[in-house]
């Protein structure tokens, strides 16, 4: 049995945009759908304990013996290629190449593992959503699913081009439904 549903949000007495969708047992729900402000404090405050997850997988990475000596090893390198007083040296630096890659890479990986595992595991709410009261669903109002989640979370990467989530700013407020390029691949709503 599937679920059907009004695909298109609409005003009721000025409440703002909903989603509706019919139960098998013919009876209508309506989802409140979040703005883009309410959405971007809810990752505002994520961020903020993104942030403190980097910071603190950092500290215990360079109390780690072998990272902390090969980030010693490239930041020698990189020292020595400024005093060197050559500026195609800095430009062309692998170690200096290295050391930022790294840094992107694991400050990726850690945005996208925390959004994945924590609104899974919780239904759709990451801790910033629980506390903006927002919940991500899919379109037919059902908790969404790993892969739902995965869809999302992977196309986050796309939706925070090309700086700020610009992009998924723009198909947030471009959208009938309020969602970013991650929710319209994934089939899923944040009320």
């Amino acid at each position: 049995m599937s679920l059907a549903r009004d695909p298109q949000p609409y005003d009721t007495a000025g409440v703002g945009a909903r989603q509706a969708v019919a139960s098998p047992e013919h009876v209508t729900l309506e989802f409140p759908l979040a703005g883009p402000s309410a959405r971007i404090m809810a990752y505002g405050i994520d961020y903020f304990l993104i942030v403190i997850a980097q910071v603190a997988l950092f500290i215990v990475l360079m109390a780690a013996g072998p990272l902390a000596s090969w980030m010693t090893d490239q930041l020698g390198q990189v020292q020595a290629e400024l005093q060197s007083g050559n500026p195609k040296a800095v430009e062309e630096s692998t170690a200096l190449f290295m050391l930022i890659a790294t840094f992107f890479v694991v400050g990726l990986v850690i945005e996208w593992g925390y959004f994945l595992c924590i609104e899974f595991a919780t239904g759709g709410r990451s801790l910033g959503k629980a506390i903006v009261r927002l919940r991500v669903l899919r379109d037919d109002g059902l908790p969404i699913t790993l892969r739902d989640c995965a869809v999302r979370n992977l196309l986050r990467a796309v939706d925070m081009l090309p700086s700020s989530y610009l992009v998924g700013l723009v198909a947030m407020i471009a959208s009938p439904q309020g969602k970013r390029l991650g929710d319209l691949a994934a089939g899923t709503i944040v009320v």
